[in-house]
């Protein structure tokens, strides 16, 4: 997706400086896991490798003590080329969140299993976890206004309503294993990163500052192709926390997750498809 930002001046994509402020996180080191998955119907090789993995992630968060119930991010940093993710994919990231983040400390380990009808491979690996506990329960947001299905050319807008006063960072991603991306908002060349009030609604893209400018913004969704799948990520702040570098899933988890989980709220996971 490319998402063209109408506006009556040109659009500069700038990242805030400046040095995070994190507190002490639970680590539990070199923990130990296994995760496994079959080569059936459908599932390749390949595919079968990444679902291991990700079995074994969550079995790791499993052992250091997160809930059962808990599901980690499969986005490994083996994965090669242009491989998408599919529709449990996106359930898994819509469901978080995420108890912890996991880290791996080597290489995974693969085997494979023949039993005379189909593989099983196997993933091990050895991590540190890190936990997320403590989180605000009154920390949260109500966020609608998303569309399933949009078309090409489509106008993106949503509201946010945050129930404590706090700082709003929105992802898109594209439907691959790194998922590269970009920040909507904030965007420096439109907006000051304010602060959301509590209880209020708040309408997006915002451009109130500029309707006295006679400037507006508006978020348009564009594609090249027929069909493309891409994901929206929303996260609330306490305190200004900038996020610096390239957007992809890689550095964005690891952004959240050295945020303690008071000061921010879980993810808002949204799964939007574009067609021509």
């Amino acid at each position: 997706m490319r998402l063209l930002f109408v506006k009556t001046v040109a659009l500069l994509l700038l990242m805030t400086s400046g040095s995070m402020m994190f507190g002490q996180k639970d680590i539990v080191r070199n923990v130990k896991a296994e995760g496994s998955w079959d080569v059936v119907g459908d599932v390749s090789p390949a595919m079968a490798k990444e679902k291991a993995l990700f079995e074994a992630k969550k079995n790791a968060l499993r052992k250091a003590g997160l809930p059962s119930d808990v599901r980690s991010m499969s986005f490994s940093s083996i994965a090669k080329g242009e491989q998408k993710y599919d529709e449990e994919d996106f359930n898994q990231i819509n469901s978080v969140f995420i108890g912890g983040s996991v880290t791996l400390k080597k290489e995974p380990e693969f085997k494979s299993n023949y039993d005379g009808n189909y593989y099983t491979i196997t993933a091990s690996i050895v991590a540190d976890v890190i936990s997320d506990k403590g989180r605000d329960p009154e920390f949260v947001l109500d966020v609608n206004g998303f569309d399933f299905y949009y078309k090409n050319d489509d106008k993106l807008t949503f509201s946010v309503k945050p129930y404590k006063d706090c700082y709003l960072r929105v992802f898109w991603f594209t439907n691959t294993t790194t998922g590269e991306g970009d920040l909507l908002y904030p965007i420096d060349a439109f907006n000051n990163d304010i602060v959301l009030k509590e209880k209020t609604t708040y309408d997006f893209p915002l451009s109130s500052e500029y309707e006295i400018a006679k400037k507006k913004i508006s978020y348009r969704l564009h594609i090249d192709g027929d069909k493309e799948t891409n994901f929206i990520f929303v996260v609330a702040t306490k305190k200004k926390i900038p996020y610096i570098g390239e957007v992809n899933y890689q550095n964005f988890f690891k952004w959240y997750h050295e945020i303690d989980a008071d000061e921010k709220t879980e993810i808002g996971g949204y799964q939007i498809i574009i067609m021509k």
